[in-house]
């Protein structure tokens, strides 16, 4: 079973052309784009997905916040509910913990094995920086 929730987002022209090639109503589009449990899986549903995705759909995933790691140009940032983010330099290796925009911690030289408790951290800031 997922652990996430997952949809395709198209644009409102793209929208209407699957409602008109397929004879649908807008909402067994949704149900289709958003997976639905119970009208979701049927094959129109399965063909109005494909025909989104052809048409430049995009599948998206729904996430809780402190699951998402940004990677972005020379480092990547984790943000957390409390306001805490980790980031880390993909260069250096360095990694700093940031509350509100105030380092709080930095950790030279970090391994993909140390990840874990980094973040382990960042969530535990929570307590002390609330």
């Amino acid at each position: 079973m997922e652990m996430f929730a997952k949809r395709i987002t198209v644009t409102s022209e793209v929208n209407e052309k699957i409602k008109r090639a397929m004879g649908v109503t807008g909402r067994t589009v949704y149900n289709a784009l958003t997976f639905d449990k119970k009208y979701g899986y049927s094959d129109k549903a399965k063909r109005i997905r494909m025909m989104a995705l052809q048409n430049g759909g995009m599948l998206m995933a729904e996430l809780p916040l402190d699951e998402v790691i940004h990677d972005s140009g020379r480092c990547m940032r984790q943000y957390f509910a409390n306001d805490v983010m980790l980031e880390i330099s993909k260069e250096t290796g360095d990694a700093i913990i940031y509350y509100k925009g105030e380092a709080l911690d930095f950790f030279h030289d970090v391994s993909v094995r140390q990840m874990e408790d980094l973040q382990e951290m960042a969530k535990g800031f929570r307590a002390q920086a609330s």
